[in-house]
């Protein structure tokens, strides 16, 4: 809402979803405050449900999206079940000189699963924004190989390829990436692209 006000943009009809339900009424609380201090409003409560399908989203409706956040898929090969404990990053991520094609061929197929999954999500958000409209993801965590004590997701090289890999269409060259430190203990960054025209 600040950043708004600076930039004087106002008039909004915001919308939005989360799959959490302690996340969808904090945002209602919040938004239906800070909303008015821009002559906003939300167009309708926030609302649960999945980014990954959002059938009742009709194409080309939104002058942007946006999401905080795309939470990783936890344990995507369930390995948890094979370990019969919790899986770590040790038990696929191969951090030793010495050649383990087994933890190789793992956290190939781990870091496929979520990149698949984080396609899902974007590949909705590409088909709901406008013609020429920012699609924007902030907070997005490392694979997990290279951030071991971060929940795991897709290296900034992967979104230009998952351009054409899964068809989106955006513009490739308006894809950037911009580092930003999450709460001092996870190097994150923040995706923006726009939508062709």
């Amino acid at each position: 809402v600040e950043l708004l006000k600076e930039i004087d943009i106002d008039n909004l009809n915001v919308y939005g979803i989360d799959y959490v339900q302690g996340s969808v009424d904090a945002a209602n609380e919040i938004l239906s405050v800070a909303l008015p201090d821009v002559g906003s409003k939300l167009a309708s409560p926030i609302c649960r449900g999945d980014a990954t399908n959002l059938f009742f989203v009709p194409s080309n409706s939104f002058d942007l999206v946006f999401t905080g956040y795309i939470d990783p898929i936890d344990d995507p090969l369930d390995i948890k079940a094979e370990l019969g404990r919790e899986f770590e990053a040790d038990d696929i991520c191969n951090h030793t000189n010495i050649s383990d094609w087994a933890k190789t061929k793992l956290a190939r197929l781990n870091q496929e699963a979520q990149e698949d999954w984080f396609a899902a999500w974007v590949t909705e958000m590409v088909r709901i924004v406008k013609r020429g409209s920012p699609i924007i993801v902030e907070a997005v965590s490392l694979p997990l190989c290279y951030s071991p004590n971060d929940w795991g997701g897709v290296s900034k090289d992967w979104w230009p390829n998952a351009v054409s890999k899964y068809n989106w269409d955006v513009d490739v060259h308006s894809v950037k990436t911009e580092n930003f430190e999450y709460g001092g203990r996870h190097a994150r960054y923040n995706v923006y692209m726009r939508k062709n025209e």
